[in-house]
């Protein structure tokens, strides 16, 4: 995709990687016959002997690059869905299983992300259609939120994992003021130049096509692996080796999955040839599915795996897609997810079942821990006088302050959005200790959890002191 720059150079050799690294501070390359040499030959030898699906080789080719680089952290975007190798999120979870006990086990620190790729990410599919679009965002100008989202997700997991920060916070911090600075998109343009590139020469585009929605509805489904398929219609991508590509062909989507269309109303642009346009706009009409009913997109971010996940699902048999896993967390916040807090989620689940919301509509459910591992659970209560609404997180330490617990240690909160405490509520809480674990989970992906510490949330919260 990258050589979609006009030149830009893939085929580095090791001294190359090596100044580029230590002059610019990043390198993107391709495959060498210096890096890892083995490994072509294994990828021929598993095309034949119908092991291209073999987990294990899968992980020996992946990371046989990553640790002849000498890389000491690995951050994994495994993607699942339809539209990638892996068709459900349990067989990427056993590949990240596979790659983070290797990585593990040779020194280097492996996390993985699992990803739904059932529907395209961002809006272009294509080679310069694609690189134009991560530049905008890089830009924060105009590129995808949802891309944008885990772009931010992947690059702050790196940043903690690698030592640079101590917290979530502070680094999700820093990768939004790289982005708004500029300083990212430079970045970028100095590696590109650095790679013979010349941003300066626009990136090839083949005229564009609209294509319409033939019905009004809701978009119910885009299939990714339909789409990957007609790009390489067009000519993006080789279906035999050797094969030229086509940088500027390729199809924007102008629409997601749960939009609302007209019938009519443009929903995707086909970059090609006027003929090759043609000859593919039935097949791109047939990647949408339309719905009467209003629909909501799943969670682009499955899970998250680290080596405790595997040391889970070596010692569990029921490790898998029903437990709790971590997001985000504090530095100071083991990442592994014991039973009480399990528990103290799952409790907050429940309690969100019984919020009384009936004019916003967004019900809210919190659970707290104590020192003992009592559980005392809240949900919001709304008044039609707005002033008199309760809050989830102050109904549930009410609860426990009334059972006669003031020893506090976490407290779970379920709302849509994965939303943290308001301001008064984080008053409310620093009352019992500004070190209390917060865990934020949304209901549409419970597997998935964000921890902070209130500290990070409220740091000048108002406290008495001692001797007061």
């Amino acid at each position: 995709k990258l050589e979609s720059i006009p030149g830009f150079r893939t085929d580095l050799s090791l001294p190359e990687i090596q100044r580029l690294t230590d002059q610019v501070g990043c390198v993107i390359t391709g495959a060498t016959q210096e890096l890892v040499p083995a490994d072509r030959k294994l990828y021929a030898l598993r095309d034949v002997t119908g092991t291209v699906s073999s987990v294990p080789l899968i992980t020996a080719s992946i990371l046989s690059k990553k640790l002849a680089e000498g890389l000491d952290t690995l951050v994994l975007d495994v993607k699942c869905g339809c539209g990638t190798f892996m068709k459900t999120a349990d067989q990427a979870r056993t590949l990240a299983r596979s790659m983070i006990a290797v990585g593990h086990r040779l020194g280097m620190k492996t996390i993985a992300l699992i990803t739904d790729m059932n529907r395209p990410l961002g809006r272009a599919i294509g080679n310069a259609v694609e690189v134009e679009e991560a530049m905008q965002t890089l830009a924060g100008a105009d590129g995808p939120d949802e891309l944008w989202e885990l772009v931010l997700m992947l690059a702050s997991e790196l940043l903690v994992a690698s030592g640079r920060y101590a917290s979530w916070v502070k680094a999700e911090r820093a990768v939004l003021e790289a982005r708004d600075s500029g300083a990212a998109l430079e970045k970028f343009r100095q590696m590109v130049t650095a790679q013979g590139g010349d941003l300066s020469r626009p990136l090839p585009k083949a005229p564009a096509h609209e294509l319409r929605a033939g019905r009004s509805g809701f978009i119910a489904s885009i299939d990714a692996e339909r789409l990957g398929r007609i790009v390489t219609d067009l000519g993006a991508g080789r279906r035999s080796l050797g094969a030229s590509i086509d940088h500027a062909v390729g199809v924007e989507l102008l629409v997601q999955v749960g939009d609302s269309v007209t019938s009519g109303a443009p929903i995707a642009r086909i970059l090609a040839p006027p003929a090759k346009a043609e000859a593919v706009r039935e097949a791109l009409t047939a990647t949408f599915e339309f719905s009467d009913e209003p629909v909501k997109p799943g969670p682009r971010v499955i899970d998250r795996m680290d080596e405790r996940n595997v040391r889970a699902a070596q010692t569990d048999s029921t490790s898998g897609p029903g437990s709790v896993r971590l997001e985000k967390a504090d530095a100071a916040q083991p990442m592994g997810v014991d039973s009480d807090i399990e528990r103290l989620i799952r409790a907050a689940h429940a309690a969100r079942d019984r919020a009384y919301a009936p004019y916003s509509r967004f019900r809210v459910g919190a659970a707290v821990l104590t020192s003992d591992g009592t559980i005392a659970t809240g949900c919001n209560v709304e008044n039609i006088s707005y002033g008199l609404t309760l809050c989830a997180e102050r109904a549930a330490v009410a609860g426990a302050v009334a059972a006669g617990h003031r020893g506090l240690t976490a407290i779970a909160i379920v709302a849509e959005g994965k939303t943290t405490p308001c301001g008064a509520c984080r008053q409310f809480l620093a009352e019992f200790g500004t070190d209390l674990a917060i865990y934020v989970a949304d209901p549409g992906n419970p597997a998935v959890v964000r921890c902070w510490r209130l500290s990070e949330l409220l740091p000048e919260a108002f406290r008495m002191s001692p001797s007061e």
